[in-house]
């Protein structure tokens, strides 16, 4: 047989590793008869490992150097993997012993050998400086097979989702570098993301999934299963688009996006009202033959999943950082004595910025130690004269209030100074300088509404 005809016979199935909850993808000829759920022996380049199959994609083709279907669990296979399990026990013992005696500031947690014996990876946490360059040639001649040393290590992780750029918490055991690309398992299957940072607390992020689970790494198998899926997805929109313009729908699509078995696509859209759009599901179903979910998203959403510059130059927050969006109001705007022009104060989604909402606490609680102070006050002045001040504006960075005579004559003062020299007989009108209602003005028009 042919190198192309052992390719068309190939499929590609996706697994978890057993004991190491590495993700791999491996493949598998076409009659061989492969359950998901069951476990499996995978052959890879450091030998044959057990994994447990988790899901399989759709015509994706053999990938060179990938690693392969060795065969199901049989009764003297796993006669083998329970002798396994009895020669970790001996072996942990005698690694313990190995470390104990050099007293190593190192803790060992689990073994675990592969199928065919070739190779043993150590789990363990170090406490100090460890040689492993030295324990690793050691315990390779006292065991006879190759070392691999693992640091134990478990945290709760932030991650962003490929395309709706959502954020969320995941759990993993292994290592990562800000921005790697990762495959992530969750509720409705298996999606690609990108990993943030670990020890992520949870304290302020109810809108995070913590039930999310890293897998691993994308690799360069992934990484071309990916760019099909892209291909794919790119197929998709069209034929949806194509629908939604023959039905007159009034609808923005905007993505159509995989998971990486691509059993199921999801269609992204925005809309002013309500979308019928029953016969466009129908007709997609029937073309592309995957099941099919209309999934609606804002305005500010939208901007999300499309990374751009905002008017300050900056990439938009909404793409960077921020998981969910809170109400941005006209009066945080007011507070903070912006010029209320609704192309200064609004994003690229038409929408009051969400930038707005940053200092506006710091605002807010000057403002409220501002109106401890009556509106108009009578103050000695520069020239010597006691004249009437009304204060007019205030700099919560710099602690001062800026306040002006009858004659509109203007100066900056210290709060904390205003404050202790202002004294009863010197008020002439006590309202509050600032009103901190819970509307302080109407919206200019749509732009500059409640977000």
């Amino acid at each position: 047989m042919g190198k192309s005809a052992i390719i068309e016979c190939m499929k590609a199935y996706f697994g978890i590793m057993n004991r190491a909850d590495n993700f791999v993808v491996f493949f598998a000829k076409s009659e061989d008869h492969i359950r998901i759920g069951s476990d499996v022996l995978v052959k890879m380049t450091d030998g044959i490992w057990v994994a447990k199959v988790i899901d399989f994609p759709i015509d994706h083709e053999y990938i060179e150097g990938a690693p392969t279907f060795h065969g199901n669990i049989q009764g003297e296979d796993q006669k083998i993997i329970n002798q396994n399990y009895e020669t970790e026990t001996e072996y942990k013992e005698k690694v313990m012993n190995y470390f104990e005696e050099g007293q190593a500031p190192i803790k060992i947690y689990e073994l675990e050998i592969n199928f065919n014996r070739t190779r043993l990876n150590i789990y363990y946490q170090k406490k100090g400086f460890v040689d492993f360059a030295k324990a690793e040639s050691d315990l390779e001649d006292m065991l006879k097979t190759h070392i691999s040393f693992i640091t134990d290590f478990y945290s709760v992780s932030c991650i962003k989702m490929r395309f709706t750029q959502e954020y969320a918490l995941a759990s993993t055991k292994q290592r990562f570098d800000k921005d790697d690309r990762i495959v992530v398992l969750k509720d409705d299957g298996l999606w690609t993301g990108k990993f943030l940072r670990n020890n992520c607390k949870k304290d302020g992020t109810d809108n995070f999934k913590p039930d999310i689970k890293i897998l691993g790494p994308i690799d360069a198998t992934i990484d071309r299963i990916l760019r099909k899926i892209e291909k794919d997805e790119n197929e998709a929109f069209a034929v949806c688009r194509k629908f939604a313009d023959s039905d007159k729908l009034q609808m923005n699509l905007l993505r159509a996006e995989y998971n990486l078995s691509e059993k199921k696509v999801f269609f992204y859209y925005t809309s002013e009202g309500r979308v019928d759009f029953r016969n466009l599901v129908k007709n997609l179903a029937g073309n592309l033959r995957k099941r099919i979910e209309m999934k609606q998203i804002g305005i500010r959403d939208e901007l999300k999943t499309f990374p751009t510059l905002g008017i300050c130059g900056q990439v938009t927050c909404c793409s960077r950082y921020i998981s969910k969006f809170e109400p941005i109001v006209l009066r945080m705007a007011k507070i903070q004595n912006m010029d209320i022009n609704t192309e200064k104060i609004t994003g690229l989604c038409n929408r009051l910025l969400c930038c707005l909402k940053y200092e506006y606490v710091n605002y807010l609680e000057f403002v409220e130690k501002l109106n401890t102070l009556p509106k108009k006050f009578k103050y000695q002045g520069d020239d010597g004269k006691s004249e009437t001040f009304e204060i007019i504006g205030f700099n919560p960075l710099k602690g001062t209030v800026l306040v002006r005579n009858e004659e509109n004559f203007r100066q900056s003062l210290d709060f904390g100074k205003l404050k202790e020299s202002i004294r009863p007989n010197m008020i002439v009108d006590n309202s509050r300088p600032v009103e901190v209602g819970e509307e302080m003005s109407e919206s200019l028009d749509d732009k500059a509404g409640e977000a």
